[in-house]
């Protein structure tokens, strides 16, 4: 058996075509995006959670329809066109940006490489030694222009495979067909969470069927600086409170009124707690257990401070990683198939009516998707 490689090899060198021996994986897709293409996407789009889902979570648990509608929205978000980033391209298409969905913008395999090495190399001896922390963010910009110090891409060479963009086939394809799309919320929690990956590299596995150990949230008071105009509305939050009260407060120049809520944003008439004083020094006070949004209306132009004081949720702090996932965090594997143009899909009608019918075992689906 342990002749065969060399028998293989062999027999592949004696073949008419040379390049029968080698394994040139041409023709296939990648996942990866290369350098060019990062520099002509530029940073990623990012990912805006919907902070006001967690309040519903009983809605969601109990309603199909509530489920659905949270899941579309996601989609939409992925799915977003996002302009390509350097602007030269609308040249070769009219005057305008061509456009890709944000998912398609975020991170694969090689920028998570490349960026970790840069910012690993820049920490010196003393703080790869001492495991100092990285700006992630700092290093997903320079990513996108790293191409710039490779003295094998000079200017014209990447104008000209800029110009090769020139239809929206080639611009759809940009960065390549990488597999597993990564938010740049969850880039950055990857590589930030560097000490920790090293650490469980060397220490003893964890049980995977352990909970994570729990971190005890703390008191914390978070401060804005605002300069507000006569009838400016400015939304601060979410405030991830833990059981305890959550107080508010303003103070400085000008005449301020403080909305306050949990869950979702205030609105001017949508709030748990208003104060509408005549000046600057405003005070509320409401339950935490959850997010918390402070509106700030400006009912003269004001230059205000806002404490926010809460006890912090209790979070998990996972072996491997530096805490949770955030919330903008999120991963997409993808599914490539080959696009065949005129194929019938079946659709399926899963409406409420439908559904009671399929699931009361009086009907089955059809070949075409009808039941």
């Amino acid at each position: 058996m342990k002749y065969l490689p060399l028998v293989a090899l062999l027999a592949g060198c004696g073949a008419d075509d040379k390049t029968d021996a080698c394994d040139l994986s041409m023709g296939e897709a990648t996942s990866a995006v290369q350098i060019q293409d990062r520099k002509v996407i530029g940073v990623a789009a990012p990912y805006t959670p919907d902070l006001g889902l967690a309040p519903r979570d009983e809605e969601l648990r109990t309603s199909i329809a509530a489920r659905r509608q949270a899941a579309w929205q996601v989609v939409g978000k992925v799915l977003r066109p996002i302009p390509l980033g350097d602007t030269r391209l609308a040249q070769s298409f009219g005057g305008v940006q061509p456009t890709v969905p944000a998912w398609h913008t975020w991170y694969a395999r090689d920028d998570f490489e490349r960026t970790f090495k840069k910012l690993y190399r820049d920490l010196g001896p003393a703080g790869r030694q001492a495991r100092a922390p990285i700006d992630a963010n700092a290093g997903l910009a320079w990513n996108a222009n790293a191409l710039d110090e490779l003295p094998e891409w000079p200017e014209q060479r990447y104008l000209d495979y800029l110009a090769t963009i020139d239809n929206p086939e080639r611009a759809a394809g940009v960065g390549g067909a990488h597999r597993v799309g990564y938010s740049p919320g969850a880039t950055a929690h990857l590589l930030e969470s560097y000490p920790k990956q090293y650490a469980c590299r060397i220490d003893p596995a964890p049980d995977p069927f352990d909970d994570d150990p729990l971190r005890e949230g703390q008191m914390v008071t978070q401060s804005e600086q605002l300069e507000l105009k006569n009838c400016g509305w400015r939304v601060l939050g979410p405030f991830l409170a833990g059981a305890a009260s959550v107080e508010v407060t303003s103070s400085g120049d000008g005449d301020v009124d403080l909305y306050v809520r949990r869950g979702a944003a205030p609105e001017p008439s949508e709030y748990d707690c208003k104060s509408s004083g005549d000046d600057s020094d405003e005070s509320c006070t409401v339950a935490g257990d959850g997010p918390v949004y402070v509106a700030v209306f400006g009912a003269a132009a004001s230059a205000v401070t806002i404490d926010v004081a809460y006890l912090s949720e209790d979070v998990r702090d996972p072996t491997c990683l530096d805490g949770e996932m955030p919330r903008d965090a999120v991963i997409i594997k993808a599914d490539w198939r080959r696009q065949l143009t005129g194929e019938l899909l079946p659709i399926y009608d899963t409406s409420g009516p439908r559904m009671a019918v399929r699931l009361g075992g009086e009907a089955t689906w059809n070949s075409d998707g009808a039941g």
